[in-house]
């Protein structure tokens, strides 16, 4: 499956309480953040939880939000930020916005955009922080 995303379009997570196995969390639900990397088509594990094939493969995407946008209590600073990977699958456009409407330019299963950052952008640092949520 081409990806709808590219790298900086704003996103909004699908707010959906489906029945079963789901693997988007609660909290990132009806958020708005940004694609950072595109990571590649994976089998659905919402499909293979039930033994399912996964099939179609999904685009599996790091997206970025802040914490403000994720907590009102947030007491962090302003600038602080959250990854979280998402299913194609719980991404729609930011309301106003037509940004991944169209599918990507696909070469060797990468958008040009994502080979050109990969190295640009790394990996998230991963922090223990004594303000996390890990807990809700």
């Amino acid at each position: 499956m081409s990806p709808r995303f590219g790298l900086g379009d704003p996103v909004r997570i699908r707010q959906a309480s489906p029945p079963g196995h789901v693997r988007t969390p609660y909290f990132i639900r009806g958020k708005t953040g940004e694609v950072i990397r595109l990571l590649g088509n994976v089998a659905n594990p919402e499909e293979l939880a039930y033994g399912r094939d996964g099939k179609p493969a999904l685009p599996l995407y790091w997206v970025k939000f802040m914490q403000t946008e994720l907590w009102s209590d947030y007491t962090g600073a302003a600038k602080d930020t959250a990854v979280v990977e998402v299913l194609e699958n719980w991404l729609e456009p930011r309301d106003g916005d037509n940004r991944g409407a169209t599918p990507t330019t696909i070469i060797r299963g990468r958008s040009t955009a994502i080979a050109r950052a990969k190295t640009a952008i790394g990996p998230p640092p991963i922090r223990n922080s004594p303000t996390s949520r890990t807990g809700r």
